[in-house]
C-alpha cells in the first residue's frame, strides 16, 4: 500500500460527501464536521510555497491562488502553449510567461496566510 499525500487525501475526503447537506440532515450531522475538520488539517499540513512550473504543469484544471503585479486571487491552472502558462477565472483568462514563475508571478495551493495567523 503506498502512502497518501495531503493532497490526495483530501481529494478522497471531498469526494465521499458530494452533498454536505445530506450527511448534516442525515443519521451522523457529526460525520460532516469530522470531515471538515480533517480537510482542514491536511490542508494547512501542506507545504504553501509558491509552486513551480513543474508542479503547476500536472495541476490543469486544479485551483491556485494567483499573486502577479496587478493583482491576486484564485484562478484554475491551465495549460502551458509556448512560452506562457495559462490561468483562467470567471471570464478571464491571464497567460503569464513561464519564464516570470516566482519571480514576477507566484501561484500556491491556497492563499497564503497573513504572517502569524492561519486561515481556514
Amino acid at each position: 500500500m503506498s502512502e497518501l499525500k495531503p493532497c490526495e487525501a483530501i481529494e478522497i475526503l471531498e469526494s465521499i460527501y458530494p452533498s454536505k447537506k445530506q450527511i448534516v440532515t442525515g443519521e451522523y450531522p457529526d460525520v460532516a464536521e469530522a470531515l471538515d475538520m480533517a480537510i482542514v488539517t491536511l490542508r494547512r499540513a501542506q507545504s504553501n510555497e509558491p509552486l513551480t512550473l513543474e508542479q503547476l504543469r500536472g495541476m490543469d484544471g486544479e485551483p491556485v491562488w494567483l499573486k502577479d503585479g496587478i493583482g491576486e486571487g484564485w484562478f484554475l491552472a491551465g495549460a502551458v502553449v509556448g512560452s506562457k502558462i495559462y490561468f483562467c477565472e470567471k471570464s478571464i483568462t491571464i497567460g503569464e510567461p513561464i519564464s516570470g514563475c516566482g519571480k514576477n508571478w507566484l501561484a500556491y495551493r491556497r492563499k497564503p496566510e497573513p504572517e502569524g495567523k492561519i486561515e481556514k
